[in-house]
C-alpha cells in the first residue's frame, strides 16, 4: 500500500459505517439512532466547509512522531438514547490536547488525528464528528473490534503486553455545559480499572452528566501505536463494507453468513428481557426461543457477554468473540432497541444470533481474565472456548436445565 495515498469516506460511507458498526458492537455501542445523529451532524460540519468526504488514515500512515488520542463514550446505552449525545466529544478532545501541550512544554503542540476506543455506532460516529469539526483525519482502527463495557477490555489497556501505554492524563466531559451544571474533569491515574470505576461513579453520581460522557485518553505517538497488538486495524472500513453489503443485498442473512468466521448460533424469537441499570451499566438477560423447544439466554453487561442454551451444559458463545443480533429482514438490533421494544409491546421479535471470532490480539490471557470477572456473576467459572453453531451442536443429547441467571444483586 502507498503510505502517501489519501483515503476518504463519502457521505454514503458514513451512513454505512453507522450500520456496520452497529452489528459489530455486539448488542452494545448505543442505539443506531445515536450513531445516525452523529453522522448527520458530521455531514453538516463538512457541508459548511464545502466538503463531501472525510479523510482517514490507514494504520501504516499514522505519522511516527505525531500524537493522537483515543476517544470513547462512557455510560449506560439507554441514557444516550434518552438524553441524546454529540456536544462533549470535541470538548474532551480539545481539553486533552491542552493537557498534553502543558505536559510536553510545547506551546505549538497539536494532535494530528484521533482513534475510536471501540467499534460501535456511537464510538465511530463521535470520532468522525470530532475529525470533521477539527479538520483532522480519523484512524482506521480501534481498541477492540467490538464494543466492550470496561476500559480494561480495550487493547490499549493490556498490562501484560510488551507495549506500555499510559491511559492518563485523560479528560472526562459531560454533554451539559459547566454553566448548566455539567462538568469537565482531568483524571490522572495509570490504573485503568481505577479510571474506569472513577469515571463511572462520577457519571452516575453527578446529575449534570445524565448518565453519559465523553472520555479522551491514551494519548500516544504513531510509533507507539504501530507496536503489535496495540489496536485492531481496519475496523472502520470493515464496518463500512458490511453496512454497504447489507444495504445492497436482497438477502441480508447471506451477507452475514459470508463473513469470515461467522456462525449462526440460533434463529428464533426474542420472547422477553429482564434488565436493570446500575453503576453506569445496563445489565440484561435476553431470552430467545426457537421452534425446536430450545431456549437461549444472552447475558449482557452493556454488550453481549455469554450465550447459554437449555440444551448445553456450557455457554455456546462468549466474549471476547463477537455476539450480534440481526433480524431476517436485515435490521440490526442493539440491546437498547430490544429493551425499548418490550417497554411498549409484548410481541416477540424475530431474530438471528451470530458469533464471529475476535481479533487475535483479544485472545491474550489479560482479556480472558477481564471477561472471566463478568462471567462468574452468571455462574460460569470455566475457561474460554470457541463458539458452537446451531449446526455443530448435538441437539439429540439429553436436555439440561438452563442455568438460573439473574442480574439481581450483582455488584456493578
Amino acid at each position: 500500500m502507498d503510505s502517501n495515498q489519501s483515503h476518504t469516506f463519502t457521505f454514503q460511507d458514513l451512513d454505512d459505517i453507522a450500520v456496520g458498526a452497529h452489528f459489530y458492537a455486539c448488542g452494545g455501542g448505543g442505539a443506531l439512532v445515536n450513531g445516525q445523529r452523529l453522522v448527520a451532524d458530521t455531514k453538516k460540519v463538512l457541508e459548511k466547509r464545502g466538503l463531501d468526504h472525510i479523510q482517514y488514515l490507514e494504520p501504516d500512515q499514522i505519522p511516527d512522531h505525531g500524537w493522537f488520542p483515543v476517544m470513547g463514550a462512557m455510560g449506560a446505552p439507554q441514557k444516550f438514547l434518552q438524553y441524546g449525545y454529540g456536544e462533549s466529544p470535541v470538548s474532551a478532545f480539545l481539553s486533552h490536547e491542552r493537557l498534553i501541550k502543558v505536559r510536553l512544554g510545547n506551546p505549538g503542540f497539536t494532535f494530528c488525528s484521533l482513534m475510536a476506543a471501540e467499534t460501535g455506532t456511537i464510538a465511530h460516529g463521535m470520532a468522525l464528528l470530532v475529525a470533521a469539526n477539527l479538520e483532522l483525519p480519523v484512524i482506521n482502527g480501534d481498541g477492540a473490534g467490538r464494543a466492550v463495557p470496561c476500559i480494561p477490555m480495550l487493547s490499549f489497556a493490556n498490562q501484560e503486553a510488551e507495549f506500555n501505554l499510559q491511559i492518563s492524563p485523560c479528560v472526562l466531559a459531560s454533554e451539559t455545559s459547566i454553566d448548566a451544571g455539567g462538568a469537565k474533569m482531568n483524571l490522572d491515574c495509570n490504573d485503568t480499572s481505577a479510571v474506569d470505576a472513577l469515571a463511572r461513579s462520577i457519571i452516575s453520581a453527578n446529575a449534570g452528566f445524565h448518565g453519559r460522557a465523553s472520555l479522551s485518553c491514551y494519548a500516544m505517538k504513531g510509533l507507539q501505536a504501530k507496536q503489535e497488538g496495540v489496536f485492531i486495524h481496519h475496523t472502520m472500513t470493515r464496518a463500512r463494507d458490511l453496512g454497504r453489503s447489507l444495504r445492497l443485498s436482497d438477502n441480508p442473512l447471506s451477507v452475514i453468513d459470508a463473513l469470515p468466521t461467522a456462525k449462526l448460533l440460533c434463529q428464533g424469537y426474542i420472547s422477553r428481557v429482564s434488565s436493570t441499570t446500575r453503576g453506569g451499566f445496563d445489565w440484561l438477560e435476553v431470552y430467545i426461543e426457537n421452534d425446536d423447544q430450545e431456549e437461549f439466554v444472552v447475558v449482557v453487561k452493556n454488550e453481549n457477554m455469554l450465550v447459554w442454551s437449555n440444551k448445553s451444559d456450557s455457554p455456546i458463545a462468549m466474549a471476547p468473540d463477537l455476539i450480534s443480533y440481526i433480524q431476517p429482514d436485515g435490521t440490526v438490533l442493539s440491546n437498547t432497541e430490544i429493551q425499548n421494544h418490550f417497554m411498549n409491546s409484548s410481541e416477540r421479535l424475530p431474530i438471528c444470533l451470530y458469533s464471529l471470532l475476535a481479533d487475535r490480539a483479544m485472545y491474550h490471557p489479560w482479556f480472558h481474565k477481564q471477561y472471566a470477572s463478568v462471567f462468574k456473576h452468571y455462574g460460569y467459572y470455566g475457561s474460554y472456548h470457541p463458539p458452537v453453531s446451531a449446526e455443530e451442536r448435538n441437539l439429540e443429547k439429553p436436555s439440561c436445565d438452563t442455568p438460573k441467571l439473574s442480574i439481581a444483586g450483582i455488584d456493578a
